[in-house]
């Protein structure tokens, strides 16, 4: 549960998730280690109750290329929303992260579970969400899984 204003919290969130990368020679390394332990910390106080703001936070954090392992935190926050909120919030949220991200997998990364263990609960709600998104939002995600139809072939309506 986030004990802290949203506001204070989506902030300190973002700053965080500005994860230093291996070619950054110029952050001490004390630094990286602070902020990358603060993300999580702050990823971890998600507990799948909260509004879309929260959700929609989670998913603006994801923008460097390499996590080291930080984005497993973000994972396991998005898919503790119920079914419905997951797929509404999520379907929102993907076209930006789809531009911002494609290139680096994580998109992927965060829709390879509606093939496997949130399939019965979520692949069936991330659907009738996709249904209810505007033609543009839906073209790009369709696109974007389309394109990585080897891994996400099955996330594709019927």
């Amino acid at each position: 549960m986030i004990k802290i204003p949203f506001s204070d919290w989506r902030k300190e969130l973002l700053k965080n998730s500005k994860l230093v990368q291996d070619d950054d020679d110029t952050t001490p390394t004390e630094e990286a280690e602070r902020r990358f332990n603060r993300y999580i910390q702050l990823v971890d106080m998600v507990n799948g109750k909260e509004a879309q703001e929260v959700f929609q936070a989670l998913v603006d954090s994801i923008r460097v290329p390499e996590d080291y392992g930080a984005f497993e935190a973000v994972h396991r926050a998005l898919w503790k929303f119920s079914p419905d909120d997951f797929a509404d919030y999520f379907v929102a949220a993907l076209p930006k992260l789809i531009r911002r991200m494609a290139k680096h997998d994580q998109v992927v990364r965060f829709l390879i579970p509606l093939t496997g263990h949130a399939r019965r609960k979520y692949l069936p709600a991330f659907h009738a969400a996709l249904d209810r998104a505007s033609p543009g939002d839906r073209r790009t995600i369709l696109n974007f899984v389309k394109r990585n139809s080897e891994e996400l072939g099955d996330v594709l309506p019927l």
